[in-house]
């Protein structure tokens, strides 16, 4: 089963109420905590926040930020304080800037604030920059029957690596589930090499006993019972020193992730026969209109329809790129696209951070309005037509962004190309590549209209 038929069967099975739950990570939280299962502390703060009101709050440890209603780690952040100096993510923040970052976040959607959590002794040589070695449990259950785990995965940070980069950001290390111990870990560019350390000269992972792993078992089948009914459910739980803490739960986590351990022969139940089965127990589906399912769809997790025109718009995009794609020759597309540079080039890196933080927020909804959109148009819109009306609709914005292009090979050996864009240093379309893709290049805007952005946007913030 391909990672996109799994990531919509994921959406459309199960209970809705257990859909919405799960995009509610204050809900979620509630939840777990009523029935026994240990979460992180949540703190309220007064509006507008202030940095006496977040120093009131903020523990030892610091705090973690991220939105009540999201997924993929988007908008999140480490707050941490040393003294009277602050960090944001491991780097030093003015006060006044921090306070202003958080109150923009904010306005993409309702923030929570969680104290940051610290890894057991037995885990924390393999933290770096302030991020802990997350377990990532896979549970599952038929439609009639109990929760049982699927597999586990310790996720590590990379010593010099973006975590965000899908590909060499993380390191997942398969766990055995019937001992708890780490087998070795993988790079998903590299999945056919195991790594027996972090680093050539860095702390081991193979062969390692996880912590409190029964515990934290026990606790994921605890969690799934307590919500409605699902096919699957991904916990990720990092290991304190007092056990295992819940961060949040995902339905439809990413599929690759979710099967990498039956690569390697520890993966105890196929996920794709589970969701075979709620498949079959299914009633059939009735067509609906486009902006009925998207209505329904942003009901599910607590969320409105609120700008009708950027749905239309979107859908105007993708068909337009579509039609373009069929009668015009790629490289005079390209033309229109900007610059054409090397991945590793400097000015890649650059473009794709360039946008002030107010239009984050605007950037982040393009794309997930495309993406949504994108699954519902009875017409192809995948990943290369999503990149083209992203850009677009960005571009109208005078915000700039960076459009990936990439191949590889698929396990039969066949040819697969694909195309991913992220602007304002965050990923809207085509993301997580897969395993296979290596990037051949990027589009970057070109030298006079990127001046033009840059004109437009300081003019913006003078008004």
């Amino acid at each position: 089963m391909s990672a996109r038929s799994a990531a919509l069967l994921l959406r459309e099975l199960g209970s809705l109420d257990g859909q919405a739950l799960l995009s509610d990570k204050l809900a979620l939280t509630r939840r777990l905590a009523a029935v026994g299962v240990r979460v992180p502390r949540v703190h309220s703060v007064r509006d507008p926040l202030c940095i006496g009101e977040l120093g009131r709050v903020i523990g030892p440890t610091g705090l973690f930020v991220k939105p009540r209603r999201g997924f993929g780690g988007r908008n999140v952040a480490a707050v941490t304080r040393s003294g009277d100096a602050w960090q944001i993510d491991g780097v030093q923040i003015d006060p006044d800037r921090l306070i202003a970052h958080l109150a923009q976040m904010n306005k993409r959607g309702e923030m929570i604030l969680q104290d940051r959590m610290v890894s057991v002794d037995g885990l924390a040589d393999l933290s770096w920059g302030g991020r802990a070695p997350v377990l990532r449990l896979a549970t599952s259950r038929t439609p009639d029957g109990q929760p049982q785990l699927d597999s586990a995965l310790l996720i590590i940070a990379r010593p010099g690596f973006k975590p965000q980069n899908f590909l060499n950001g993380q390191i997942y290390a398969p766990i055995d589930p019937a001992t708890g111990i780490v087998k070795g870990g993988v790079v998903l560019e590299t999945p056919d090499k195991m790594l027996d350390r972090r680093e050539p000269d860095g702390p081991s992972m193979s062969g390692r006993v996880v912590p409190f792993f029964v515990e934290a078992v026990r606790d994921a089948l605890l969690a799934m019972s307590a919500v409605p009914p699902l096919p699957a459910i991904h916990w990720d739980i990092v290991l304190t020193q007092e056990g295992p803490v819940f961060l949040e739960g995902n339905s439809n986590g990413n599929w690759i992730v979710a099967t990498l351990a039956g690569r390697y022969g520890l993966q105890i139940r196929p996920l794709a026969a589970t969701l075979g089965q709620w498949l079959d127990a299914a009633p059939p589906v009735q067509g609906q209109p486009v902006l009925q399912i998207l209505q329904g769809r942003f009901g599910r997790v607590g969320m409105s329809v609120r700008n009708l025109g950027l749905v239309l718009e979107a859908i105007a995009c993708l068909a337009i790129a579509r039609l373009i794609l069929l009668v015009v020759p790629f490289h005079k597309v390209a033309d229109r696209l900007g610059d054409l540079v090397a991945p590793d080039d400097p000015r890649a890196i650059a473009a794709a951070s360039k946008a002030p933080a107010a239009s984050a927020g605007t950037a982040a909804e393009i794309g997930r309005t495309i993406e949504s959109v994108a699954r519902r148009v009875p017409f192809r819109a995948v990943c290369l037509q999503q990149a083209l009306a992203g850009h677009t609709m960005l571009r109208r914005r005078r915000i700039p962004s960076v459009l990936h292009l990439g191949s590889g090979r698929d396990t039969d050996r066949k040819f697969i190309a694909h195309a991913w864009l992220e602007a304002a240093g965050l990923p809207l379309t085509g993301y997580p590549p897969a395993p296979q893709i290596r990037e051949v290049g990027c589009f970057i805007p070109t030298t006079t209209s990127e001046q033009r952005m840059m004109r437009y946007h300081a003019a913006q913030e003078r008004l």
